[in-house]
């Protein structure tokens, strides 16, 4: 990449004191994420090959379990939420309504009601089961006070919902996305902290059977443990079991019966494994990222920039770089300080910096 022909690139400069800032302030600087309007993310350049990376990481532990991909809608019915009843003022403020001509639908705020109204047009087949379904949404609510990074009002989220015939295969689904979890908080070196189902954290109309936290100084105020009071965490991945007023779902069993499913749901926040690898990889530059999710493998520095055989060694090492399957970042940024630009190789945390000058490499 090539920082010359970027947009914005004024922005692409590093902070002093960045020890004493948070991570949410120095992922919000704007390259890598910025918020033009509140709640609302644009993604540069750089901090759409992160979050790339990381919803391609995701997607990849979902199918490794044997989960299918597919694509839905970005608007429901009203009527799959209220099961036909009045919209309440209080559900309004909750969701995105739409007008007319489209007024009895909604944006999509969550999978579960519109993916089972989708399987209820025919009869699943028992061979069929245990069925993962997964999508990769941008969810939209209207929000009061967003934060930043870590209270969106358009956010991205991987969900899935899982079919099992009984109990025992529902357990296994868990099982399933408790490694799809793991696996994805290990690569990326993210501590987690695992609270199974019976705490009711939020509330007794909700019993988590499975959700992963992580504990830092920008969380929520959760109560995690009953013997520890409250401690600051984010919530990062669900699962549990989803029971619905209505499902219209039916499974033939082995033995020709109409049999209703177990269904689970489960969902994990892109922007919140991202923020949370950001935060769990600080150091005293910046950010040293795990290598599945940083931008770059190396950067060429270009400190002469006025000069002919400068610019003309150091394209050369560029496109040679790209032509082997690098991941390059290409400073050739005018008006920039030396110092500027190796500041921002290391708060990205690129392990290798070739800096070419009129001494050479």
């Amino acid at each position: 990449m090539r920082l010359s022909s970027l947009p914005l690139q004024n922005l692409m400069r590093i902070p002093k004191g960045i020890m004493d800032k948070k991570t949410s302030e120095l992922i919000d600087l704007g390259f890598i994420v910025d918020y033009k309007n509140p709640g609302l993310p644009y993604y540069p350049p750089i901090g759409d090959i992160i979050l790339s990376n990381v919803r391609n990481m995701v997607m990849r532990k979902h199918s490794e379990v044997g989960a299918l991909k597919i694509k839905m809608p970005s608007f429901m019915r009203r009527d799959l939420l209220n099961q036909g009843e009045k919209i309440e003022e209080t559900f309004k403020k909750k969701f995105v309504m739409v007008p007319e001509p489209m007024e009895k639908y909604m944006l999509l705020t969550t999978h579960e009601a519109e993916i089972l109204d989708y399987l209820s047009r025919d009869k699943i087949s028992h061979k069929a089961l245990p069925l993962k379904l997964f999508t990769n949404k941008d969810i939209l609510r209207p929000i009061k006070d967003p934060k930043g990074i870590l209270k969106c009002r358009e956010f991205e989220v991987v969900m899935m919902l899982s079919l099992d015939k009984d109990r025992v295969s529902f357990n296994e689904s868990l099982e399933a996305y408790k490694h799809i979890s793991e696996s994805i908080f290990g690569d990326l070196n993210i501590p987690v902290r695992l609270c199974l189902g019976g705490e009711n954290r939020r509330g007794s109309h909700l019993d988590f059977d499975l959700e992963y936290f992580y504990e830092g100084e920008e969380g929520d105020n959760l109560v995690l443990d009953d013997s520890e009071g409250r401690v600051k965490a984010l919530s990062l991945s669900m699962g549990y079991e989803f029971m619905p007023s209505v499902n219209k779902v039916s499974l033939i069993s082995s033995g020709n019966e109409e049999i209703k499913p177990v269904v689970g749901t489960y969902a994990i926040g892109l922007e919140r494994v991202l923020y949370t690898a950001f935060d769990s990889s600080r150091d005293n530059q910046g950010f040293n990222l795990p290598k599945q999710i940083r931008p770059f493998d190396s950067s060429v520095l270009l400190f002469d920039v006025d000069s002919q055989a400068s610019n003309s060694l150091a394209n050369k090492i560029y496109q040679g770089l790209n032509e082997s399957g690098s991941r390059v970042l290409y400073d050739d940024r005018k008006r920039i300080k030396r110092k500027e630009k190796a500041e921002l190789s290391d708060f990205l945390g690129i392990p290798i910096k070739i800096i070419v000058s009129k001494s050479g490499i």
